[in-house]
């Protein structure tokens, strides 16, 4: 009989680590090491927390009215956690990925202006944005939970509910990639045994870490009509409207008529949303690798061992203490020095968050 009461929570993110390197995932997950690194964090992961931040204001309350100026308050509640505790969190190009943030911002304002199809799903006068939910796996032991969150959850024009991830991307994911993700069925599957909502799907949406730029003034006077250019519709549109008013040069129209078709009621250049489907088969097949992978997890004799590949070098804060281990060196030492438990660092910015005065 399984007597432990401690709270042992599986995450979508643990299942991956597990299966790409265990040692790896026994340094890092809740369920062993529940180590991170102490030092400032990817720029990647800072800025997609403060991303989700933002759009978890300006789609929820909406107090800031306007996601960048979450995004700043982001930023400064950062700093000062930075200074209370003596990290180094916050990367330091912030002003250049501050640029970035307002640039997709805007961009995604203007995409979404007209658009109408989700609107947020609202329960007992609360959004339903960043939502944490913790579901019980009687079946793998007592208090063992698996851990949900979810960015949005949203309805359509015909009252489905979906949910609405947001990821920010040098490359966009194709479809084909995102049927297979982990996360969307296991968000489904959750929702369902929870709290008995079932969904459309995914309405998974991706910003590309660029924004839109000018087009480029040639020496005759004229804008640039070269395809390579980080334009878009809109901001070709507006550049011309600024240059010359409201008699805008046919010149341009085959070039503007290029650059709209490049765009649709589902993205462009700059950010795409793609619709996963689930239906019930799915999620009762992703409950059973749940099950299987979680006994293997959960498994104090499971042996632990690396899978080092290629990406080591890059993809993982553990690459020194790993390789002392194999030296025979003293990498807890090297864990010592340069890793701190979770529960210490995880979104210590939020009490740090300076909200608007008519909203506090």
């Amino acid at each position: 009989m399984d007597t432990d009461l401690t709270p042992r929570i599986i995450r979508t993110s643990d299942r991956i680590q597990f299966k790409r390197c265990r040692r790896k995932w026994a340094f890092s997950s809740n369920l062993r090491g529940n180590l991170t690194y102490s030092g400032e964090s990817p720029a990647p992961l800072w800025f997609g927390t403060g991303f989700h931040f933002a759009l978890e204001d300006f789609h929820g309350y909406n107090r800031f009215g306007d996601p960048f100026k979450a995004f700043q308050a982001f930023a400064a509640a950062s700093e000062t956690a930075d200074r209370k505790s003596g990290t180094s969190t916050v990367p330091t190009d912030l002003d250049e990925l501050l640029e970035l943030a307002e640039g997709m911002f805007r961009h995604y304002g203007d995409w979404q202006e007209n658009r109408r199809e989700f609107e947020t799903l609202w329960v007992l006068g609360r959004p339903m944005v960043e939502l944490n939910l913790l579901v019980p796996l009687p079946r793998l032991g007592k208090e063992v939970y698996y851990s949900l969150t979810i960015d949005r959850l949203v309805t359509d024009g015909y009252g489905r509910i979906w949910m609405q991830d947001y990821k920010t991307y040098k490359i966009f994911q194709t479809a084909s990639k995102l049927e297979m993700d982990p996360q969307i069925l296991s968000y489904a599957w959750g929702l369902f045994k929870l709290l008995g909502i079932e969904v459309e799907g995914m309405a998974y949406l991706q910003f590309l870490k660029t924004v839109p730029s000018a087009p480029r003034l040639l020496k005759n006077g004229m804008f640039s009509q070269a395809k390579n250019q980080t334009v878009s519709y809109l901001s070709y549109r507006r550049a011309l409207r600024d240059h010359y008013g409201d008699e805008v040069p046919h010149d341009y129209d085959d070039f503007l008529e290029f650059l709209m078709a490049q765009e649709n009621e589902d993205g462009d250049r700059f950010l795409r949303l793609d619709r996963v489907r689930i239906n019930p088969a799915q999620r009762d097949s992703e409950y059973k690798k749940i099950l299987l992978e979680g006994r293997d997890m959960l498994n104090p004799k499971l042996p632990i061992y690396p899978n080092p590949t290629r990406d080591c070098n890059w993809d993982c804060s553990f690459r020194e203490a790993c390789l002392a281990m194999d030296r025979g060196d003293d990498w807890q030492h090297i864990l010592n020095e340069l890793f701190v438990s979770r529960s210490e660092a995880d979104d210590n910015w939020r009490q740090y968050i300076e909200w608007p005065e008519e909203t506090k």
